[in-house]
């Protein structure tokens, strides 16, 4: 126990000091001194995390998180750290295994979210665009609040031709929505309304949803010109 807390110390001090050699090097110490897996992961992902943010130190972050994994395999955020460095570094088909392995042991709908979020652009990235709509869904309906997943599930689904399961999804996805990021809500409704005004034929349906992304983002709004399709929603600040 005295050495257990001796290590907890040097950590504690060492990332006060931003001194991230050895105080990496302690939290590898520290990990090896738990005395179970779960604390062990806890301590490796959070060696992984402060490598991350230094930078220039990937294959040590990407061996931490493995160690953490193996430590834990319900580590959900150490999955979710992987998939997003493999992603990052350009590992595409990595990626992709990886979130598929993950689905067996993270328990929990906005953790497992991410992890298909992350999947869906890994995929999008290979050229996958019918797996990449697919797992934007899942994290759309895993986590109710990424309005980023539902979007890109939406827009994958326009360049396929369709457009009502376009709608729907957009549809579902504000019904469902639990977030409070105004904004993103408001494109969402604001992409809705785009695809009533134009090929869905549902001038009705479109006004109530350009309406809805008035109510939510005022500010964001930008005002229609008279020869135009209505507008996207703009920041304009």
């Amino acid at each position: 126990p005295r050495h257990a807390a001796a290590l907890e110390g040097s950590v504690r001090v060492l990332e006060a000091l931003d001194q991230h050699e050895a105080g990496i090097a302690a939290l590898e110490r520290w990990a090896g001194a738990a005395s179970d897996g779960p604390t062990r992961g806890e301590r490796l992902l959070r060696a992984a995390r402060w490598e991350l943010r230094v930078g220039g130190r990937e294959a040590s972050a990407e061996r931490h998180l493995r160690a953490a994994l193996a430590a834990d395999t319900g580590l959900a955020p150490a999955w979710i750290a992987l998939v997003a460095l493999l992603l990052d570094t350009g590992r595409l088909d990595d990626a992709v295994s990886w979130a598929d392995r993950s689905a067996v042991h993270v328990g929990d709908p906005v953790s497992l979210g991410a992890i298909a979020h992350l999947q869906g652009r890994a995929h999008e990235q290979r050229g996958d665009r019918a797996e990449a709509a697919c797992a934007f869904g899942i994290a759309a309906e895993c986590d109710p609040s990424c309005g980023e997943a539902a979007l890109a599930q939406a827009r994958l689904l326009r360049g396929f031709g369709e457009w009502r399961q376009a709608g729907e999804a957009l549809a579902t996805f504000a019904e469902r929505y639990t977030g409070d990021d105004a904004f993103a809500l408001a494109e969402v409704h604001e992409q809705l309304g785009r695809l009533r005004a134009g090929p869905l034929e549902d001038v009705d349906g479109a006004v109530l949803c350009y309406r809805r992304a008035v109510e939510l983002a005022p500010e964001a709004w930008a005002p229609p010109r008279p020869t135009a399709w209505p507008p996207a929603i703009r920041r304009t600040g």
